[in-house]
């Protein structure tokens, strides 16, 4: 067997991402907030807000090169917050119902989200 290590984050939590370099953790907790942990030493780094999140699966994750969050909202909307300040740097009305996945491809600029509104949709620039 191997080893289990466990670390207690206060709220429920519906999803979990790891950064591309598999440093950081990326909870989304149902109290609107996102939050990104260290993850070999389970320190809380930031933590997002702005978008709504306290009843779905909604989401997250982050770019390709580490330097942005991404996350849904269940209003359908699409959150950017810049990785290391924690704000919000561009939002926009992406589906009319809760955004339940959201990846973002590995090389390129662009994602996918999916919806409860039945939709996937490829975002590029």
């Amino acid at each position: 067997m191997g080893e289990v290590t466990v670390d207690y984050v206060g709220e429920a939590l519906s999803t979990m991402s790891l950064s591309n370099d598999e440093q950081c953790v990326l909870l989304g907790c149902l109290d609107n907030e996102l939050r990104l942990f260290d993850r070999s030493s389970g320190e809380l780094l930031s933590s997002y807000r702005g978008h709504k999140h306290h009843q779905y699966r909604i989401g997250n994750c982050l770019t390709n090169d580490d330097a942005f969050v991404v996350g849904g909202s269940e209003d359908g909307k699409v959150y950017f917050w810049n990785l290391v300040e924690g704000n919000v740097i561009h939002k926009f009305d992406a589906h009319y119902r809760a955004i339940s996945c959201i990846s973002y491809h590995p090389r390129s600029i662009s994602m996918l989200t999916a919806s409860a509104d039945g939709m996937v949709k490829l975002w590029t620039t």
